[in-house]
């Protein structure tokens, strides 16, 4: 369970973040212990087992954010999009409600009387941490992400990308570089410009290393629809010619986006100053600039 929670989160939230993995699994096993010594032998297997998996299961299914971002699966599960990281308030709180609990649990251990009061205590301590913190960060336990883009430019683009694909950036740099010159028909309304980031200007993109080649093409393609405005149901016929000039086939489209619409499939046979007036023209009725 923790293993499959753990994000993205650069070099120093990363240690962060195994710590707190390694707390995780040290405070389940004290608190097993503590389980054994404070409740009686036939029901403190089952609930240690039961208390441990709600604690780390139910956050992944509730909409409070609070619990949600107390626990290392829950402040997992809400993150990341590329442009994003795991919010510094939230990786601080499941390391304190972690920290807490594990404390707890040894002093616990090491009492010799009012066990259970103490036990509970570190409960009601660690919900209210959880509690308080929680309610007061965004409910998607994110913030966006802090690390510098890796650019570069060569053949007529500039791309700019997550420092995890610097090592395809030449391939990026290629591909991006093809597709612009593929999707020439579209004119001013195609900047050279490429980025990862969202908030940069230009078309922004995803690049998946594992996927093929025809994927990744494609992938651009529809990049530059988003780009455009005509990735609604009403920009179909943008779309269809936007992966048609990329470079793929009728049949790779239609076996790997969805059919090909009749309309961009005549416009790709025109020569090239009929299909500039085309797409111009469809690009205008589908981001409604000709309104």
């Amino acid at each position: 369970m923790i293993a499959v929670a753990n994000p993205d989160l650069g070099s120093a939230g990363a240690v962060a973040w195994n710590v707190l993995g390694a707390m995780t699994l040290v405070t389940a096993v004290v608190a097993g212990a503590v389980a054994g010594i404070v409740l009686p032998r036939y029901a403190a297997t089952p609930v240690a087992l039961i208390g441990w998996y709600a604690w780390l299961a139910f956050p992944l299914v509730l909409i409070e954010p609070w619990w949600r971002a107390s626990t290392i699966t829950g402040g997992g599960a809400m993150c990341c999009l590329p442009q994003e990281q795991l919010a510094t308030r939230t990786l601080v709180t499941t390391l304190l409600v972690a920290g807490i609990l594990l404390v707890g649990s040894l002093v616990t251990l090491a009492r010799h009387r009012h066990l259970a009061a103490t036990a509970l205590a570190v409960l009601v301590v660690a919900g209210s941490t959880a509690f308080v913190l929680g309610r007061g960060g965004s409910e998607t336990a994110t913030e966006p992400r802090q690390s510098e883009l890796v650019c570069r430019s060569g053949e007529g683009v500039d791309v700019c990308v997550w420092p995890e694909n610097e090592d395809d950036l030449s391939a990026i740099v290629s591909s991006t570089a093809s597709v612009t010159t593929d999707l020439g028909a579209l004119g001013s309304r195609l900047p050279t410009s490429w980025s990862e980031n969202p908030d940069a200007a230009g078309v922004t993109f995803s690049w998946s290393p594992d996927t093929t080649p025809e994927e990744q093409r494609g992938a651009l393609a529809l990049s530059v629809v988003q780009h455009l405005g005509c990735d609604s149901a009403g920009g179909s016929d943008v779309r269809s010619f936007v992966l048609l000039q990329s470079g793929l086939s009728q049949q790779e489209i239609d076996e790997r986006f969805g059919p090909v619409s009749e309309q961009a499939a005549r416009a790709s046979s025109l020569g090239a100053p009929a299909q500039r007036a085309w797409i111009q023209q469809a690009v205008a009725e589908c981001d409604g600039s000709s309104a």
